[in-house]
């Protein structure tokens, strides 16, 4: 867990309600490099929404520019940029 990473959360990202849910859950399996990789089944039950929910999430935080995906691995890009602060 990076707190670091969930505080850059709080601060830049744009995400409202589950979407913000499932970013400050992202932060906290983020290691300090802002990368989580984290099962999508766990991640839904974590932020009370179905997978289903949680895919169309998912892709609407990857086309506001808030995550980058690839394979397993999701880039908290709204925690990335300072988080060396």
């Amino acid at each position: 867990m990076s707190i670091q990473c969930i505080n850059k959360v709080w601060k830049n990202s744009r995400a409202k309600g589950d979407h913000l849910v499932v970013m400050l859950a992202l932060a906290d399996q983020a290691g300090s490099t802002g990368t989580a990789w984290v099962k999508p089944n766990y991640l839904a039950t974590r932020c009370r929404v179905t997978p289903n929910e949680l895919e169309l999430i998912l892709n609407d935080l990857e086309r506001l520019g808030e995550i980058a995906r690839q394979e397993s691995r999701i880039t908290i890009l709204a925690a990335v940029e300072g988080l060396d602060e």
